[in-house]
């Protein structure tokens, strides 16, 4: 059978199930800010007007989008996973209480509770790190048929 290997003497199976299961775990969470930045972008005025209503300064939501984007290409990449998984973390929990905490609300937004377990997500992306299916990680390791 057929397995890819690393010649280095610390390497994991490219192709485990942990390799694997960080890269869908990278996808996933990439995946939800880069549906947040394009909606940002396609439904701007709505954005805005919601920005407005939360006293959310709306001048800056383009470096918001920016943002969104740019972290989660680079977690979908995995470059500077680590980096971009702790910004995007520490993102959530400050949308968490500037747009779904309320102190008189009877119960928890579950729009709160979704943006705390995103944040749990990234800091466990942090801690793990990419896994070894980016685009930077051992770039010069050659891989050969075994």
């Amino acid at each position: 059978m057929f397995s890819f290997v690393s010649l280095r003497r610390d390497s994991r199976h490219i192709l485990s199930i942990y390799g694997i299961g960080l890269l869908f775990g990278r996808i996933a969470l990439a995946g939800i800010f880069l549906r947040s930045g394009i909606e940002k972008i396609l439904f701007y005025t709505e954005t805005q007007s919601y920005w407005i209503g939360h006293n959310a300064p709306a001048m800056i939501l383009p470096i918001v989008i920016m943002f969104e984007l740019a972290s989660a290409m680079s977690i979908l990449l995995g470059w500077k996973t680590r980096s971009a998984s702790i910004l995007l973390a520490g993102f959530s929990l400050v949308t968490a209480v500037v747009f779904h905490f309320d102190i008189a609300a009877d119960m928890v937004s579950p729009l709160f509770i979704e943006n705390l377990v995103i944040a749990c997500g990234l800091l466990v992306l942090c801690v793990s790190g990419p896994g070894l299916m980016t685009i930077t990680k051992y770039p010069h390791t050659k891989y050969v048929f075994s």
